[in-house]
């Protein structure tokens, strides 16, 4: 985003964007952890959570201490948007988000953002799928992240200037 500055871990950042993790009880609690260690990092900071354990149980993280925003999945297509208007104008945390119109993460929502580079790895990662539509008892995915949304892989690579060569090319 323009007008941010990414730091290093070891600085105190002015915003906090926390993507959470709910696959286990111990990814819920190094969330909590995440979110409790910022906070302290800097008080005065934003801090913005979002995520699959946002998606599962936003109560719990609403109620957390220190937590300005819970930007849900509906919400997620309007996170920067959101980041930006409370760096600016600094409003008063209002935790739950209304979503400016009815987002669901399909292609054309979050997932068209380019990506332009990696910073400090020599891997990247292209998300091309997401969400599954098994519904295992013993698995929240589907209910967190929802049925299953993929890209068409070659207009996804051209939009990332990622030719096939490239994929496929290995070096070890």
């Amino acid at each position: 985003m323009k007008g941010f500055l990414e730091i290093t871990p070891e600085q105190a950042a002015d915003l906090y964007v926390i993507n959470t993790c709910t696959v286990t009880s111990t990814s819920d609690e190094k969330s909590r952890q995440c979110i409790k260690k910022v906070r302290k990092k800097n008080p005065r900071a934003t801090v913005v959570v979002t995520g699959c354990y946002a998606e599962a149980d936003a109560e719990t993280i609403n109620n957390m201490e220190g937590v300005d925003y819970v930007i849900t999945k509906a919400q997620e297509a309007q996170l920067a948007e959101i980041v930006c208007r409370d760096t600016v104008h600094r409003v008063p945390a209002q935790k739950t988000i209304t979503p400016l119109a009815n987002s669901n993460a399909t292609e054309d929502s979050i997932y068209h953002l380019k990506i332009s580079q990696f910073a400090g790895h020599t891997r990247a990662f292209l998300k091309i799928e997401d969400g599954c539509d098994m519904y295992c008892s013993y698995c929240i995915i589907p209910y967190v992240r929802g049925g299953i949304k993929s890209r068409r892989h070659k207009r996804f690579l051209k939009r990332h200037g990622v030719s096939l060569e490239m994929v496929t090319r290995r070096s070890y």
